[in-house]
């Protein structure tokens, strides 16, 4: 792709071909905000120097990117600041959400100049046993309650229509029952693409009722847990059994790394940059944000699976926070009250 045909592209716009090359990309760079690139609202910038992407939302005029950019550690900031002339040129402010610590650290100043540490990545390593020591009592309670309910975890690995159908159907029956105010990366769509992709299932009474959809993070030699499923009706302690036996399944390959994803903080960490009228302003969305949304209850049912910490930032270009900023961040996380 051209750089000025990548930024103004959108996916319905790119072929299949081009489809899989982001994919790829994704599955080879990216982080666990790049699920979402495959979003049909996302547009791509691309430069002849870098082997790669930048994803990102208009939104309110700004461009919003999720993550760091999809490429070779080594050409982040290159990527990074040709974008940053890009956008420039368009007189489009950019806000980074969820970029690791080393690519905030080297944008910080760069090619933008303030951030705000927000959640945490929850990373664990899949050759230890969560299960184990007390730490792991509640989580061992729970997966011993599946197993005498006679629940069992299958991969996905041959072509089946029908195992296909009743996974489908677990993720209707989950949308369905999810109720009050919404926020996520990307929409729900088990089978949107494969590439990078594994499926984990629990079986009850011979009906499928719960899935785990990994996403390969070849940059860290791990996977990603990108959904987890259970029906409404499944038996408790589905959801922990699913998770315990992905583990055991990576821990047999030899992984050491799985993400869980990101949990919110219980308060904003680092502040760099930023004014005090700004600082105040971010505190305090901060704590409406947990207020409306249950997003505390993430953090808290990953836990007992003794994840560590990794931090996360929001990168912004301004010293001072707009609310057409604010709001162009809501818009790209599909919030919804």
């Amino acid at each position: 792709m051209e750089t000025k045909q990548a930024a103004l592209l959108t996916l319905p716009e790119i072929g299949l071909s081009q489809k899989l090359d982001i994919a790829e990309l994704v599955r080879r760079f990216g982080c666990a905000a790049s699920i979402s690139f495959l979003d049909s609202h996302y547009n791509f910038f691309s430069t002849p120097t870098a082997v790669g992407v930048i994803g990102y939302r208009l939104e309110y005029g700004c461009a919003i990117v999720m993550g760091d950019p999809v490429c070779a550690e080594s050409d982040k900031l290159t990527l990074a600041q040709e974008f940053r002339d890009h956008c420039k040129a368009m007189n489009r402010p950019i806000v980074y959400v969820t970029v690791s610590k080393g690519f905030a650290e080297r944008a910080y100043t760069v090619t933008c100049h303030s951030l705000i540490e927000v959640v945490d990545e929850l990373v664990f390593d899949p050759q230890n046993d969560p299960k184990k020591g007390s730490k792991g009592r509640l989580l061992r309670g729970k997966v011993s309650q599946a197993i005498r309910f006679g629940i069992t975890a299958h991969e996905y690995n041959s072509p089946s229509e029908d195992i296909e159908k009743e996974i489908e159907e677990v993720s209707s029956s989950w949308l369905k029952a999810r109720q009050g105010p919404q926020i996520y990366l990307a929409p729900v769509d088990l089978f949107a693409t494969r590439v990078g992709k594994r499926w984990i299932y629990a079986k009850y009474n011979n009906k499928v009722i719960g899935v785990v959809l990994l996403h390969q993070i070849e940059a860290r030699q791990g996977w990603l847990v990108q959904l987890l499923l259970t029906s409404p009706d499944a038996p408790n302690g589905t959801s922990e059994f699913l998770v315990s036996s992905t583990i055991d399944i990576l821990r047999k390959e030899g992984c050491s790394y799985l993400s869980f994803g990101a949990a919110l903080k219980e308060e904003i960490g680092t502040i760099q940059g930023l004014g005090k009228p700004s600082c105040y302003l971010a505190r305090l969305i901060y704590r409406g944000a947990k207020k409306i949304f249950p997003l505390d209850g993430r953090r808290k049912y990953w836990k007992k699976f003794s994840p560590e910490p990794e931090p996360s930032y929001l990168l912004f270009e301004s010293t001072r926070l707009s609310m057409k900023e604010i709001g162009a961040i809501m818009k790209s996380l599909n919030v919804s009250l």
